[in-house]
């Protein structure tokens, strides 16, 4: 999963919740665990429907066996609201999300990694809705605390500096939005010998950059070499 192969994972995934459900039972912590990671892979192939109905079962369940601050049931609720910004319900996915961050600050504290990353996803939320100053508002905080923290090679610190020029950009701040894209491009391309899913998307972060300045035939072929790389 972490290295972009969803298939494959998704096919583990299947397999696995299969055997927990026939060995476990529907209800176990286990399987609900599976259910909830299952629905990130489909999320990320498209399957979104079903991704929203396995999110939704492993968050439902994780609350009545737990309770809505534990670890666990705060991991699904991430996965749930990941799930329903993939079919368009970003009011959904802003709610659970500004939950999550709410109870992972009191659980957790502002500078847990988990809190960062609550905080990151509730950003990209407010920019879906056209609440773009807002957006730049928290991913600032949360880009300069991952700095603090995590440091810039961080690969969530990169995501979340990647956002962050998406929400600049929006909010009609074009110069900082491609220098901070500029920045970032570079540090993936440092860092990693070869392209990822998240180093593509800021190379199109890039070619979005280039078209708002209108340096539309850059961006064109920025978005050329983005495509190549995904026909691979």
């Amino acid at each position: 999963r972490s290295q972009g192969r969803y298939v494959e994972a998704r096919e583990i995934g299947e397999d696995l919740l299969e055997r927990q459900r026939r060995e476990l039972g529907e209800q176990h912590p286990h399987t609900y665990a599976t259910m909830s990671a299952l629905s990130s892979d489909l999320a990320a192939l498209g399957e979104y429907t079903k991704a929203v109905e396995l999110a939704k079962e492993a968050h439902v369940g994780f609350s009545e066996i737990f309770h809505e601050s534990h670890r666990r049931t705060l991991s699904a609720a991430n996965n749930l609201a990941l799930a329903l910004q993939m079919v368009g319900k970003y009011g959904e996915a802003r709610d659970i999300n500004q939950a999550t961050l709410d109870r992972r600050m009191a659980v957790l504290g502002p500078d847990h990694p988990y809190t960062l990353a609550s905080a990151e996803r509730l950003g990209r939320d407010l920019r879906e809705v056209g609440r773009y100053a807002e957006s730049v508002s928290i991913l600032s905080r949360t880009y300069a605390a991952h700095k603090r923290i995590l440091t810039v090679e961080f690969p969530g610190t990169l995501r979340c500096a990647k956002s962050l020029a998406v929400s600049l950009r929006r909010n009609g701040q074009l110069e900082d939005a491609r220098r901070l894209t500029e920045t970032t491009r570079k540090r993936y391309k440092d860092q990693y010998s070869a392209a990822t899913p998240d180093s593509l998307a800021c190379d199109l972060n890039l070619a979005a950059d280039l078209f708002a300045a209108d340096e539309r035939d850059r961006a064109r072929e920025v978005a050329r070499e983005v495509l190549a790389e995904y026909m691979k």
